[in-house]
């Protein structure tokens, strides 16, 4: 079966096997086929680039584009509560000057500002949960802030700043 986008954000919240499992099957099951769906190639470990390395550790996903590396995604299993792993992953894209942050355990998504100021947990301008949002809704947020194309044309960093100017002024 060739699921729309659409259709794999509305099955995923009920799936069983990802609901049980363990980080690998957030990884295989969630991530990876959002990325896909997203135009990320992540076949190629060059684009897609697992388990990179990072200052002592490690980093689930560097999205790279050309020669540079674009956004950095911490995947935690599903279920998994974020708030304990937000500072790990600020400081390293800090460290690794990346402009765009991803934490998800697979159902929801939180998107980061690194290099921008304030304290960190200020950082945090946006989240997707497949379990609150309609599909249709989901999808355009992950298409504005994480499609390749947005993030190769800087629109996705630009739509990410735009919006956190905005909170912060209300």
């Amino acid at each position: 079966m060739n699921e729309t986008f659409q259709q794999m954000l509305q099955r995923l919240p009920n799936d069983q096997n990802l609901l049980q499992g363990i980080e690998e099957v957030t990884k295989q099951g969630a991530v990876l086929p959002i990325l896909g769906h997203l135009g990320w190639n992540y076949q190629n470990i060059s684009e897609v680039i697992p388990e990179y390395p990072v200052g002592d550790g490690r980093i689930d996903y560097c999205l790279s584009i050309g020669v540079g590396n674009a956004v950095f995604i911490e995947v935690k299993r599903c279920g998994t509560d974020l708030e304990a792993h937000e500072k790990q992953l600020l400081e390293y894209s800090f460290n690794d000057g990346i402009s765009l942050a991803v934490l998800t355990n697979g159902l929801v998504w939180w998107f980061y500002l690194p290099l921008e100021g304030g304290h960190w947990q200020e950082r945090k301008f946006f989240s997707i949960d497949l379990q609150q949002q309609v599909p249709e809704i989901a999808e355009k947020h992950f298409q504005e802030f994480l499609s390749k194309q947005n993030i190769e044309n800087g629109l996705a960093l630009s739509n990410a700043q735009s919006l956190k100017k905005g909170k912060e002024k209300t």
